[in-house]
């Protein structure tokens, strides 16, 4: 019977509203704000394509970011000037007070999802266009790690303007925080555990966005893709993704082979026991080919020295280093090489021993006994 009697008094106060001079006013706010909604429509998809083709990314990045907070503020603002016309003409005082509370929680709501959008715009201009400016930081991950921080002190600063407005005490807040804190602390300290570990890898550094790392054991190997404050992606080289929780970094050691000076070239190399006379002249040539040869770096730790005899060979170890760091460039410099190794060995009159075995036969007289 009362929600009868509610909805009668509602139909009866919209049908008043429809048949008042309001309608009018209604209209004027309509076409007002549709105006509005075409004027920044027209901007943004008439300027957002020509600020690209000029390469002007700041217009971009704002003309960007506020399109659409911008057409959900003009009708926001045409719903709630519709929604005091219908309902608050005859509203008490704490529905009034209550409608200026929901307008000013949406206008900071509309305006955070503004400042997020922009710096989230940021963030890409610093990390795609960053050789356009020369005060740009040039490294991804730090890009990253202040785009999040300023995420955050953003949306903590909204939270307390938000407080006040809402009639919540703000040192109440803090206080029961505290004890909050506590108990979400014991109970999401693997959560914690993470986050700190992203902290931990935007102030100490250990890789970066791009970098090839590798975890001991060989289940975690592949190139940084992104870091969070919770997880890092690494693409595989198998090109399978892999979610990281960045806890594991802080208890773990991390190879980060993307920072390498210089690649080695370690192997050892057997020749037969017969061309051990000329093993000094073999030596000798190879270590010149190496300090001569335009791949290696003979700055570095170079050796070619005889090493150890062994059950059918006499081995030497070649150990150098290589000027390249890029695997594709290395494995040709490895392969030329080998191929100079192979033929010096064989200028030599030597040649690669092989596993063999000498069988002493004994003589007759013992057969027949």
């Amino acid at each position: 019977m009362l929600t009868q009697t509610m909805s009668a008094i509602s139909t009866n106060k919209i049908i008043s509203f429809l048949t008042s001079m309001d309608m009018v006013s209604l209209l004027v706010v309509f076409a007002i704000s549709f105006a509005f909604s075409l004027l920044e429509y027209f901007f943004s998809y008439r300027m957002i394509p020509n600020f690209k083709k000029r390469d002007q990314h700041w217009r971009l990045a704002f003309a960007s970011a506020v399109h659409y907070p911008a057409q959900v503020f003009i009708w926001g603002f045409f719903i709630a000037h519709a929604a005091s016309l219908m309902f608050l003409t005859h509203a008490d005082k704490s529905a009034i007070a209550q409608f200026a509370v929901g307008r000013k929680v949406f206008l900071l709501l509309d305006l955070l999802w503004f400042v997020m959008r922009f710096v989230s715009q940021v963030e890409i201009i610093f990390t795609e266009f960053a050789s356009s400016y020369r005060f740009a930081i040039k490294d991804k991950t730090k890009v990253g790690a202040i785009a999040q921080l300023a995420r955050v002190l953003i949306i903590a600063l909204v939270a307390l303007a938000l407080l006040p407005i809402l009639g919540i005490s703000i040192s109440g807040v803090l206080t029961l925080g505290g004890v909050t804190g506590v108990v979400l602390g014991f109970a999401a300290k693997d959560t914690l555990a993470n986050f700190f570990g992203g902290m931990m890898i935007y102030f100490d550094r250990p890789f970066s966005v791009g970098d090839w790392v590798r975890v001991p054991g060989g289940k975690i190997e592949g190139t940084v893709e992104s870091i969070g404050w919770r997880l890092t992606r690494i693409r595989t080289f198998s090109k399978n993704l892999l979610y990281v929780p960045n806890g594991l970094f802080s208890s773990t050691s991390i190879e980060n082979p993307s920072r390498m000076s210089h690649r080695r070239i370690k192997t050892i190399i057997g020749l037969r026991y017969q061309d051990l006379p000329v093993m000094k002249d073999v030596l000798s040539t190879i270590e010149s080919m190496l300090r001569e040869h335009p791949g290696i770096d003979s700055n570095q730790t170079l050796f070619v020295k005889f090493s150890a005899y062994g059950e059918s060979s006499v081995n030497m170890t070649v150990y150098t280093f290589t000027k390249t760091v890029n695997w594709i460039e290395f494995e040709a410099v490895r392969q030329d090489v080998y191929l100079e190794i192979a033929r010096i060995v064989h200028e030599h009159g030597a040649d690669f021993a092989f596993p063999t075995q000498t069988l002493h036969i004994a003589g007759d007289s013992d057969l027949s006994a």
